[in-house]
Formats: structure tokens, sequence, C-alpha cells
């Protein structure tokens, strides 16, 4: 879904999608998810995407939950803001294919397959972002994790999962 103010300007758009079309980002607005996340992130000061401005740039922003939705979205912008991302989630395809579309844009990208529920692969998660950048300047706790059905469904195992994905892992 490109934004195209030129072709559309404000017909049929909500607030949101015209203050997206004033950042001129098409590429990066491929769904809703991610066009949430580029317009919670245009408060930034400063235009997004400025070539002359790259606050990012040298910095290492590791990103979990990495794989798709705001954690994907957040990734491109981080990169197009000149950081090295360290992609993080449970899916290595996913990771993959992200680093491989910041790669292709310019950035620097490296996907590691990990479980914040899980310490140790948490642990190899931070000494791989260590050893390739040297250190990690911005760590975004983006995994998330949920039971669906009706509660009463819920088996103790995945309750524990998702306490432990969205409380214990973060802190």
């Amino acid at each position: 879904w490109p934004i195209d103010a030129a072709a559309d300007p404000g017909q049929g758009r909500g607030a949101a999608d015209q203050k997206l079309a004033a950042l001129h980002v098409p590429t990066l607005a491929t769904n809703a998810t991610d066009r949430a996340a580029i317009f919670s992130l245009q408060r930034w000061p400063r235009g997004l995407h400025d070539p002359a401005v790259r606050r990012f740039a040298n910095r290492t922003v590791v990103i979990t939950g990495a794989s798709a939705g705001i954690g994907a979205a957040a990734a491109r912008l981080f990169a197009a803001e000149g950081a090295r991302v360290v992609l993080a989630a449970r899916g290595r395809a996913g990771l993959d294919e992200l680093a491989a579309s910041i790669a292709a844009a310019g950035g620097v990208a490296l996907a590691v397959p990990t479980d914040v529920a899980d310490l140790d692969s948490v642990h190899r998660l931070l000494e791989r972002a260590a050893q390739e950048f040297g250190s990690v300047d911005v760590l975004v706790n983006n995994a998330g994790a949920n039971a669906r059905g009706p509660v009463e469904r819920y088996s103790a195992d995945e309750l524990a999962r998702v306490v432990t994905v969205n409380l214990t892992a973060p802190i």
C-alpha cells in the first residue's frame, strides 16, 4: 500500500494516513501494522529519512519480535536512520527475509533467532550483537505472546509462556 499524497491528497483517508503521506516513506508502509508503527514514530524531531540526519548512525539496535508487524517496521526505520539492527524472533525465515530487505536498501542487519522466554537464548543474542558490533545502544523489547480462545481452556504452560514473554523477559 504505497502512500502517495500527490495522487490522493486526503481523499478517503483518515488523519493518520494523511500524516503518513507527509513523511514521504512510500516503500515502508506495506500494511496497516506498518502504517501504525510509522505513524507512532513520526513524532521524532525533524523529518524521518532526511538524508542529512541519521540519528542512529553507528548505533546498534536490538529488536525482539522483529520478524513481522511493528518489530519489522521499527527495524526498517532504525536502519533507514543509520542503525545497525539486530533482528530477534523465534522464526529464522522471517528474520532472514527482513535482513535481506534491509541490506538491499543499503542498511546493516543481523538476524539472530531468539526465544525471549529462554534466558540462554537471550544471552546468545546479546553476545552475538556484541561480537558483531561491539555494543548494544538500544534495545526494543517488542516480542509478545498471547493465548487464544476462552480463558478456561488455557493450559498452565500457555499462561506461563505469556507471562514469561510479556513480563519476565523484558525485565
